[in-house]
């Protein structure tokens, strides 16, 4: 008995099915891609997607970091409501809620939005469902990196 190759018989179709996976994947590739590479800072500058961007510069570089999440992040979202959803994120997945992680993790959040326009407060909580380091182990993976991967597959799951 001979074995067919089911490319060859069905090229048509395996074409179809190849396009259709692979454009299931690009948007996952960049968006992960992009926060293998980003650079954090402690300023979110660019409003220019939000009602706010009349505010100054250098009056948001002032701000802690969490005030800034406070003007950046999309939605009528007070201080209070933010802090309390970035806090159970960030201690469900280990990171220490210093000025620098809120500033990296709220870079990261505000890029993923501009990305997939999905709003901060929706990957929040879906990173809260999602639970990636206890899924991946804590012993594997590191708090930073469990954050930002889970930052962009919530992304990427929510904008598709």
């Amino acid at each position: 008995m001979v074995k067919e190759n089911w490319i060859k018989k069905h090229p048509v179709w395996s074409g179809v099915i190849g396009v259709i996976l692979l454009s299931m994947l690009i948007p996952v590739m960049l968006v992960l891609g992009t926060f293998a590479f980003i650079e954090f800072d402690s300023s979110f500058g660019d409003n220019s997607s939000t009602s706010n961007s009349y505010i100054d510069n250098t009056a948001v570089e002032k701000r802690t970091a969490l005030e800034q999440m406070e003007i950046a992040f999309v939605g009528d979202f007070s201080y209070n409501e933010i802090k309390n959803r970035i806090d159970e994120v960030m201690q469900q997945y280990g990171l220490s809620m210093t000025n620098e992680n809120y500033s990296r993790f709220g870079s990261a959040l505000v890029g993923v939005r501009k990305e997939t326009e999905v709003s901060e407060m929706d990957i929040l909580t879906c990173m809260k469902s999602l639970d990636y380091r206890n899924t991946i182990g804590y012993d594997k993976i590191t708090a930073e990196k469990s954050i930002l991967d889970a930052i962009g597959i919530c992304g990427a799951t929510l904008s598709s």
